[in-house]
């Protein structure tokens, strides 16, 4: 058993973690339209070259901004905005489900119940559905917590 509290920045990570996928193919998008403005542009289709060319750039640092600006500022008005996501919370854990105990109340879920499970470096997030996870900072963890909560995860079928 853990006892823990998600701070802004676990929160900040778990949403980069959960747009992540949609942020890199919006990258890669950003990044094909001005490399073809510049193939348009030196394959001399100049017409149309400068529009790719600015539009592509324009929206990859736009994106940029989104990812480092907007997205924590967004989330760091939700963090405040949610009652008792600040409080300590124990964190319990068997092959068979997680249970969290908070100062609003508890309950557990079957490690089967989860339908994705996702991982980077800081955290782990376990969705209930396709856009409501639960998060789990990997530093409340020391390191054989975080490879047996993992293949508890995984076990599950919840990747």
């Amino acid at each position: 058993m853990i006892t823990a509290v998600l701070t802004v920045d676990d929160y900040v990570a778990a949403h980069r973690l959960h747009y992540q996928l949609r942020t890199r193919i919006f990258y890669s998008i950003w990044l094909a339209v001005f490399a073809a403005g510049i193939g348009l542009m030196v394959f001399g289709a100049r017409t149309w070259a400068p529009v790719l060319i600015f539009g592509g750039l324009g929206a990859f640092l736009g994106q940029w901004w989104d990812d480092r600006v907007g997205l924590p500022r967004k989330v760091r008005k939700l963090y405040g905005q949610f009652k008792g996501i600040s409080e300590p919370t124990a964190i319990s854990w068997t092959p068979e489900a997680v249970e969290a105990r908070g100062a609003d109340g508890h309950g557990t879920r079957k490690w089967k119940d989860y339908v994705r499970f996702r991982e980077n470096d800081e955290i782990f997030l376990l969705y209930i559905t396709d856009q409501l996870w639960h998060a789990f900072p990997k530093r409340w963890f020391d390191s054989a917590q975080i490879d047996e909560f993992r293949r508890h995860a995984q076990a599950a079928g919840a990747t």
